[in-house]
């Protein structure tokens, strides 16, 4: 039995600007919306520092609740290097049965950076000043059995 989920956990930065979007006849601002390429030759490394990954029975992600963790690898991964069908192991763990309906990925953003290609430090802005949290909901929750085994992909895009 596999176990999939993408649940496209995304680093994202904003820009404002640009002269080619559909224009505003309010006068206001307009809010704007495209899915601009990463710029993948400008960038040598995205560095994450995982602490650890969640699973709750709970959709509800807005609410105090219990999450079972699944993994604390505490160490940095280069998501660059997790492109094109190759994988990282963040641990192994006995889950418990049940049907888990979100997942939460804990990072440390004071250990997490990128580096451009030239070697130099990208600029990154955070949430929050050492943690972040950053909550998935499973569209059809991953249900475990006692004895099962499968594999809990998680997609990072960058």
């Amino acid at each position: 039995m596999r176990k999939r989920i993408l649940a496209a956990l995304a680093l994202a930065a904003v820009a404002a600007c640009g002269t080619d979007h559909m224009s505003s006849s309010g006068g206001g601002t307009p809010v704007l919306l495209t899915d601009a390429p990463f710029p993948f030759d400008l960038v040598s490394r995205v560095d994450v520092y995982i602490v650890s990954v969640d699973a709750t029975t709970n959709p509800d992600t807005t609410t105090p609740q219990t999450w079972t963790t699944l993994v604390a690898p505490n160490r940095t991964f280069n998501l660059l290097d997790v492109q094109d069908g190759h994988t990282a192991l963040l641990g192994e763990t006995q889950v418990d049965a049940g049907s888990y309906a979100a997942i939460r990925m804990v990072i440390r953003t004071d250990l997490s950076s990128i580096t451009m290609a030239d070697g130099s430090p990208g600029a990154v802005t955070w949430p929050g000043p050492t943690t972040l949290t950053i909550n998935a909901l499973v569209e059809q929750p991953l249900s475990f059995t006692t004895g099962g085994s499968g594999n809990l992909i998680i997609d990072f895009d960058v």
